[in-house]
């Protein structure tokens, strides 16, 4: 029987003591309280006395199981999955497959790529659909009366979808970042733009 070389023990040694050597990354995890407040920690979410928000339904067309991911998002909430998927992997190429790329020169290309590439690497909060919402104190379009009978209050106007809202961390794990994605929809499909 031969004997070990001696590095091999201390190599072993060495090996057995990365895991503990790795730093440890924060995770900023979005909790919703009974109330209804959102908040943001890096807890487990029962800690605080809240639950976590559940993540979006996958869309429809893709197939989690064989990573056939669909071509267009038919809806919003399809591409706000879409753009969180691409956000969480880090990976700018997957966010620029949804960007309407439409009449863009090839220069204003690159500076865009350089913008979303600066996006994906930021660590991901969420990903959610933003609405403007008419003021309060905007004049509702009187309903038609029939002869004489009091006319029944309008509804409000629904609100009026603005973009997708992405909320990040910078780097450092602490500070805030928002990017509002504007949105275009072309042949059937939706596409975010800056």
């Amino acid at each position: 029987m031969r004997p070990l070389p001696r590095f091999l023990p201390a190599m072993l040694l060495a090996v057995l003591a990365l895991p503990w050597a790795w730093p440890a990354s924060a995770q900023v995890r979005r909790c919703v309280q009974a109330d209804g407040t959102e908040v943001y920690t890096d807890r487990a979410c029962e800690a605080i006395g809240a639950r976590e928000r559940l993540p979006p339904a996958p869309p429809r067309g893709g197939d989690a199981a064989t990573g056939v991911r669909p071509t267009c998002a038919r809806s919003v909430e399809d591409l706000a999955y879409a753009v969180q998927e691409a956000l969480q992997a880090g990976d700018a190429n997957r966010l620029a497959a949804w960007y309407d790329w439409s009449g863009m020169r090839t220069a204003d290309g690159y500076r865009l790529m350089e913008r979303l590439q600066a996006i994906a690497a930021r660590p991901l909060v969420d990903v959610q659909p933003a609405y403007a919402v008419p003021p309060a104190d905007a004049p509702l379009p009187a309903p038609a009366a029939e002869s004489g009978a009091p006319a029944p209050a309008a509804p409000p106007p629904p609100p009026r979808l603005r973009g997708l809202q992405v909320e990040q961390t910078l780097a450092d794990g602490h500070t805030p970042s928002r990017v509002l994605f504007g949105l275009s929809r072309r042949y059937g499909c939706w596409w975010i733009r800056l």
